[in-house]
């Protein structure tokens, strides 16, 4: 499977690089920043850490989705809109780790998986998703009386605030209390 990177040269983009290098059956098809990013033309191993893979961090989107079957996209909330609609011209399934979606990009999410695979998670932690289904279970059984509080930190560079995890955990209280 071509595996591509949106967001590459960032955090969770350079995890990501160094998790597709070592899984079999994976190959990473790329990976792209903003054409201003500092780190752009680098090579994509030397930026997470892991040695040379000869492949270098571009700003062609397009490029990446037609060269992968799958792009995980990191980045921000407008550019993952127009990520959705290349995923759909492409038919390159999408995976979107991207938080703090307005109406309108949500919107542009939902017109491309009717043309190719979304897959889309504010948090993609085994224990953040266990606790989402805990706090909606602790919200339904206790009583109105119970008030729910969300404490959010972080450190002083995250980019959305609340963070989408935050959110998802007071969808899922409101869930919980219907």
């Amino acid at each position: 499977m071509n595996i591509g990177i949106i967001g590459a040269a960032g955090r969770m983009g350079k995890m990501l690089v160094a998790a597709v290098n070592l899984a079999p059956g994976a190959t990473l098809a790329g990976g792209t920043e903003a054409l201003s990013h500092d780190a752009m033309g680098q090579d994509l191993g030397v930026l997470a850490g892991i040695g040379a893979l000869d492949i270098a961090l571009t700003p062609d989107s397009d490029a990446l989705f037609a060269a992968s079957d799958v792009v995980i996209d990191f980045s921000s909330p407008a550019i993952t809109e127009r990520h959705a609609q290349l995923a759909g011209e492409h038919a390159t399934a999408l995976v979107i780790g991207t938080t703090g979606l307005e109406s309108a990009q949500q919107n542009a999410l939902e017109s491309a998986a009717k043309k190719t695979a979304i897959v889309q998670a504010a948090n993609f932690s085994i224990g953040v998703n266990l606790l989402l289904g805990l706090v909606a279970q602790a919200a339904k059984v206790l009583p109105d009386a119970y008030d729910i509080e969300i404490s959010d930190m972080h450190h002083r560079h995250k980019v959305d605030a609340p963070s989408g995890t935050a959110l998802a955990l007071g969808h899922a209280a409101a869930a919980g209390r219907g």
